[in-house]
Formats: C-alpha cells, structure tokens, sequence
C-alpha cells in the first residue's frame, strides 16, 4: 500500500525541484541573465532537496538539516525578490531578524513557532515584493 503523505511529498519535492526549470530556460537559453531568477532558480533545487532529504531519511521538519536547508532556500527566493525590487537593503532588515528569531525558537526547542515565523517571513517579504512589482507595473501600465 502506497503511503498519501509520502506520495504527496515526493510530487512536492519534483514540483518544486522543476519549478526552477522555466527560470532555468529563461535564464540560461534565452539569455536573459537577471542575478534575480538565478537565485531563485537556487531556491527551488535547495527547496526540492529539502523535501526530498525529509523524504528520503524520514526528517521532521524541525530536524536542524531541514531548517538549515529551508533558511537558505528562503534567503534564495528573497534575495532574489530584493534584487528584483532594488531594495537589497530594506529586504535584508526584514529577513535577518526573522532568521535570527528562527534559529532561536529552534534552539529553544520550539519548532511550531519556528515554522510559523519561517512562513510568516518568507510569504510577508514575497508579498511585499510583489505589491512593489505591481506598483511598478501599474505606473508603466498607467503612461
């Protein structure tokens, strides 16, 4: 009998590990070299990994190798929001406290708010970045 959760994990981990590939296509065929969708090409392999590392060795996601793996992933994806955004800096004082309360809440053993905090800071900054894309958007679709 096939296990739902570990199917769902394995098609989570080969989705995201090919989600990388259309910025993979973009990036290396196309020759459009934004530092932007290399990062986030980055992001996904080491995403993809991740999920399928906790596959594969039966990982919690509190595990600090699977922490380890989401933080760099997660500073991939938002160094590349930040790069695309030009605001490396205003990026870098959101994240760098998120991971530092990460790190804490995980060394105090208390990986459900770790977790939370990772979402939180990840989906925030994304979203941020994505308002400011869409106001820049906006202004271009305006004239």
């Amino acid at each position: 009998m096939i296990d739902t959760d570990n199917l769902a994990l394995l098609l989570n981990g080969l989705i995201t590990l090919g989600a990388g590939l259309p910025l993979g296509y973009i990036y290396f065929m196309k020759g459009i070299r934004l530092h932007a969708f290399a990062l986030w090409i980055m992001g996904f392999i080491v995403y993809g990994l991740q999920i399928l590392v906790r596959l594969y060795f039966s990982l919690p996601l509190s595990n600090a190798v699977t922490v380890t793996m989401n933080i760099i992933a997660f500073a991939f994806f938002i160094l590349g929001t930040s790069i695309l955004v030009e605001q490396f800096w205003r990026f870098m004082v959101l994240f760098i406290p998120f991971v530092g309360a990460a790190l804490l809440l995980q060394v105090l053993g208390l990986p459900t708010f770790t977790l939370v905090l990772g979402i939180v800071g990840l989906y925030g900054s994304m979203a941020y970045g994505s308002f400011i894309i869409a106001k820049r958007l906006g202004r271009l679709a305006v004239r």
